[in-house]
């Protein structure tokens, strides 16, 4: 149980570091400072930055998930037809 436990605080920080990781680089890159003023998103006017930064947030919220769902999804497929299979060989 601890093993589980240890698994599921480790998946907690993992993602939390990098979402933390992923805004710290995004405002580096996006940042200027324009008569000694700091601009937020300064370089987000449609360049390469806003790009990345959708493709990372398309990959993260739909694509990751989804690839994640359809690994344990075959996986419980897999493990109840190995189940069937053992039963209907006992009787």
């Amino acid at each position: 149980m601890k093993a589980k436990k240890r698994l599921l605080v480790g998946g907690i920080v993992f993602i939390w570091l990098a979402v933390m990781a992923f805004h710290i680089i995004l405002s580096c890159i996006s940042t200027v400072i324009v008569d000694g003023t700091c601009m937020p998103d300064g370089l987000h006017s449609g360049g390469t930055v806003e790009r990345i930064e959708i493709f990372v947030k398309v990959f993260v919220s739909y694509l990751l998930p989804l690839c994640f769902m359809v690994v344990c999804y075959s996986r419980l497929i897999h493990a109840l037809r190995r189940k069937v299979h053992n039963y209907s060989m006992v009787s």
